[in-house]
């Protein structure tokens, strides 16, 4: 059996969670439907699908330039 610090530092590697500096450049839903052109709710849709890396706050959903980047690269091709 894991022991605490063990188990903890197994889920923050698991998670891959950003850290705050990181969030503060990540966008907002409406910036990324803006940009791929989808309704908030589909944008929603694919961060909860693990499509766009995305973290829920308090405040909403935030999400990472470089995964909104990539899969606007992915849906041209």
């Amino acid at each position: 059996m894991l022991g605490f610090s063990q188990k903890t530092a197994q889920y923050r590697k698991a998670v891959n969670m950003p850290n705050l500096q990181e969030l503060e450049r990540w966008m907002g839903t409406r910036q990324v439907a803006d940009v791929l052109g989808y309704s908030r709710q589909y944008v929603i849709k694919l961060a909860q699908e693990r499509r766009i890396r995305a973290v829920k706050t308090g405040a909403g959903w935030l999400y990472d330039p470089e995964s909104v980047e990539d899969f606007a690269r992915r849906t041209r091709e």
